[in-house]
């Protein structure tokens, strides 16, 4: 995400480009369409798309600050604030699985192994299972120096369901509708 020596963002998510949703889609609708989250001792960042998008904007201007490095993290939620903005969004309950992180690392080992010898690709990676279950989250402070306020979680959750659910990732059941009031 920079002139100079790079940088990433963390999980993308938003509304689609054409077609393409990215692995974040595919795993945090997964999520949605199983209706259960995979540990209490997890956490994920969210970044929307339109900002990273901005971010990239904005360290494009040859005037503007050139940082060697620069981390669009968004919002960092722990699983529970992840069932408590998924409730509000679709109005489902997402229990929260009782696997030790542990046990996750091992199924998406278990799972690229399947995913070697079997045409398909699993969202629950070990790779994928790694991050959740040890991620600290970013430091964004240089998105902000460049005057990027990221948008709200919640903004971004509800736009990616809606694109989830156009490109068939979950079902309108899955989709859900949030509680009146």
């Amino acid at each position: 995400l920079s002139r100079e020596r790079g940088g990433r963002p963390a999980p993308v998510i938003g509304p689609a480009a054409g077609e393409a949703l990215g692995e974040t889609s595919r795993g945090v609708a997964s999520f949605v369409a199983g209706g259960v989250l995979p540990t209490r001792r997890a956490a994920i960042s969210l970044v929307d798309v339109r900002d990273v998008a901005e971010v990239h904007r904005r360290l494009l201007d040859p005037s503007g600050p050139a940082p060697a490095r620069v981390m669009c993290g968004g919002a960092r939620l722990t699983m529970e604030d992840l069932q408590r903005e998924l409730r509000a969004l679709t109005g489902r309950r997402f229990p929260i699985a009782p696997f030790a992180p542990g046990v996750l690392r091992a199924m998406g080992r278990a799972a690229d192994l399947a995913a070697s010898a079997l045409p398909y690709e699993p969202s629950l990676t070990e790779e994928a299972m790694t991050l959740i279950t040890t991620w600290p989250g970013t430091d964004d402070a240089t998105a902000r120096e460049l005057g990027v306020a990221f948008r709200p979680v919640r903004e971004s959750l509800g736009i990616a369901l809606d694109a989830w659910l156009a490109a068939g990732m979950i079902t309108r059941r899955q989709r859900g509708a949030a509680p009146a009031g």
